[in-house]
């Protein structure tokens, strides 16, 4: 006779998620941070509530040089902006994910911090910076960020990192329930950012939401600078990989999707038939020693 005893169950974490799509001007800060207001004003009431904002939302995207970020930039979490956004979390009842140039040191980070109703919970820099970002920041030192939360472990990315998917796995690997995407998508005329239907960014999520079994919220700035479009696409996507709520009708104007979720969803769904389970049936016996993997689970337990 066995004496193995059934898992415990899992109880539902019900709540909003949200994503704000908006047009981040560069340099006007204050600007900026009223718009991310406005928008957690106006939130449909819930008890739990995570809101992702844009990529470097706080400051704008488009910058000359590094001086210019560095003007505006500051040390995370004592600086002006994030003690901003740690009011609004606090103000607002709710989980606020918000980017922002950081400065340490004489170092430059392309930035995102998590806070709370409670306060300041932590920071992540971008892993995989894009095409001229390596002219204005350093590469992120801090490694994978994941966060327990009330609302589950939330897991920390920006833009770029969603195309190496190794990240958002080794996060789901970590008890990711919920990854947070913050974007400032660029039109760059590659064939890749043709709409069919949705852009590649949101097919992109939906596949990273459906395969790790997690929540993707992507928020992307929108607008156009000069030469340069920021094309939105921001999206919220299921454990299932499909799409909690419509994207925006026009993706050059702002917009806040929300969606009514239980975000302990993906730990139910870890298996689709009878005999399946996506934790146990992972052939790291194989594939392990090519990437690594193998013995992560108990390195980051």
């Amino acid at each position: 006779m066995s004496n193995k005893q059934p898992p415990e169950p899992i109880e539902p974490i019900n709540g909003l998620l949200a994503a704000v799509q908006m047009i981040a001007e560069p340099g006007q800060v204050e600007d900026n941070l009223a718009k991310i207001e406005g928008a957690l004003a106006g939130l449909p009431p819930a008890e739990r509530r995570l809101v992702i904002t844009p990529e470097m939302g706080t400051s704008g995207y488009f910058f000359g040089g590094r001086q210019q970020v560095w003007e505006l930039s500051e040390p995370v979490p004592d600086g002006p902006i994030c003690q901003r956004l740690i009011g609004l979390a606090h103000q607002y009842n709710c989980f606020l994910v918000a980017g922002l140039p950081e400065r340490e040191g004489h170092k430059l980070y392309n930035c995102v911090v998590l806070c709370g109703p409670d306060g300041y919970i932590t920071r992540y820099r971008k892993l995989h910076l894009w095409s001229e970002e390596k002219l204005l920041y350093d590469p992120g030192d801090l490694g994978m960020v994941i966060a327990q939360t009330p609302l589950g472990k939330i897991g920390l990315i920006i833009c770029y990192d969603l195309w190496f998917p190794e990240q958002p796995r080794i996060l789901r690997l970590m008890g990711a329930d919920i990854i947070a995407m913050p974007a400032a998508l660029v039109w760059n005329d590659t064939p890749a950012h043709v709409k069919r239907g949705y852009y590649l960014a949101d097919y992109t999520a939906m596949v990273t939401a459906g395969t790790n079994q997690v929540y993707l919220a992507m928020a992307s700035q929108v607008g156009r600078f000069g030469e340069h479009w920021l094309f939105g696409s921001s999206i919220l996507a299921s454990p299932y990989g499909w799409p909690l709520s419509d994207g925006p009708a026009d993706d050059e104007n702002p917009a806040v999707l929300c969606a009514e979720v239980d975000f302990s969803l993906g730990r139910r769904i870890r298996g689709w038939g009878k005999l399946d389970n996506f934790d146990q049936d992972r052939r790291t016996d194989v594939y392990g020693k090519y990437l690594g993997y193998t013995g992560l689970e108990e390195k980051i337990s």
